[in-house]
């Protein structure tokens, strides 16, 4: 994505009414609610609840700055018979905010994902063709990240290396994009302060995979959203986790990093230009990397 904004006759904002808004949240919730239904005719195993504690930071790479803080965490596992699988987590993030890169910002914010596969055909001993549905939010983050929705059903392949110890994915997906900026930082930019979001609907497209080393398991992730205008955004995961069951049973020890870069073009449309009549960007950066270590468990 390029740093230098677009026109904004090259960029519409296209927000979606309410209405729509929650036409499209019924609809999939409804598919996850099929799925759901799909695997519920046979005997569900346990919900799998847990916790955690870490400690993190938030980093803007453009402005220098980095925001530590602590955080806890919710998770939840849920599997039938089926194969018919749920997982989710929801985090509370406490932040040390002494960058003040939003002049305004309450130093607590949220994250959360969810997750629903289902499998649909095997093809061969190792391969698997899944029907999947994604659920990412965060929420009032130091990066000027308001309040962020992105909800996609769709479909996976992924293939699994013998007795587990590694796989590979690769998934495709259609869904509703969501991003509002905190007009906080735009208002000193010259911007008014009113709706700042872009509610589209977008496809994505992710590669993942992980490998089991020992004690220590691997994982990454890219992913790309984007409509028929380009590029919403791109982001990159890592995690490392080590077995930490000699402090508490089914518990680990976890790094993990986010990468996200934002297309904020969208935002443009309005834009107070600068004296050489170039459009100020809503915001100084584009990007920031969230770094967190934990100690999850189960209860």
């Amino acid at each position: 994505m390029s740093s230098t904004p677009q026109p904004a006759a090259d960029r519409p904002v296209r927000p979606l009414d309410r209405i729509t808004r929650r036409l499209l949240c019924a609809a999939l919730l409804a598919a996850a609610a099929a799925a759901a239904a799909a695997g519920a005719t046979a005997p569900a195993l346990a919900w799998d609840w847990g916790w955690g504690l870490g400690v993190h930071d938030f980093v803007v790479p453009e402005e220098s700055s980095h925001t530590f803080g602590a955080n806890g965490t919710l998770s939840v596992d849920h599997k039938t018979s089926r194969g018919l699988v749920f997982t989710g987590a929801a985090d509370v993030l406490v932040d040390i905010d002494k960058d003040d890169l939003d002049p305004d910002h309450i130093p607590i914010w949220f994250r959360s994902d969810y997750r629903l596969t289902y499998p649909l055909a095997k093809l061969g001993e190792a391969t698997t063709f899944e029907a999947v549905a994604d659920l990412n939010g965060k929420r009032n983050t130091v990066s000027s990240v308001e309040v962020q929705i992105k909800a996609f059903p769709g479909l996976a392949l992924v293939h699994t290396g013998r007795g587990g110890a590694w796989h590979a994915g690769v998934q495709l997906a259609a869904g509703w994009y969501s991003l509002e900026i905190d007009d906080d930082v735009p208002k000193t930019r010259g911007y008014d302060r009113g709706d700042l979001s872009n509610d589209v609907l977008a496809w994505a497209a992710r590669l993942d995979g992980g490998v089991q080393l020992g004690a220590t398991k691997v994982y990454g992730a890219v992913q790309h959203w984007g409509d028929g205008d380009g590029t919403l955004e791109d982001q990159a995961r890592l995690e490392l986790s080590w077995d930490a069951s000699g402090w508490r049973k089914d518990s680990r020890l976890v790094l993990f990093a986010e990468y996200t870069r934002y297309n904020l073009d969208p935002y443009h449309e309005e834009a107070p230009l600068d004296e050489a009549g170039a459009i100020v960007p809503i915001l100084p950066w584009d990007h920031d990397v969230y770094v967190r270590f934990s100690f999850q468990t189960r209860w």
